[in-house]
């Protein structure tokens, strides 16, 4: 599966554990959804206006530490 493909309720289940601070990884680990698709779609949410990028763990980080797009 890739970032257009997951369906409606694996990603209602990564944006749940996201607000409860998991990791991509971890949500990875509990659901068919790759990690690198849970951060496409945190990044896409943060383009759109979103908060999702707020529960990463490495927002909050030293410049360098977790590479977010701006």
């Amino acid at each position: 599966m890739n970032a257009r493909t997951i369906d409606d309720a694996t990603w209602q289940f990564a944006q749940e554990r996201l607000l409860e601070q998991w990791s991509p990884e971890q949500i990875s680990g509990h659901a068919a959804i790759s990690p690198e698709t849970v951060y496409q779609r945190v990044y896409a949410d943060k383009r759109a206006g979103g908060v999702l990028w707020k529960n990463l763990r490495c927002h909050n980080q030293p410049l360098g530490w977790c590479l977010l797009p701006t």
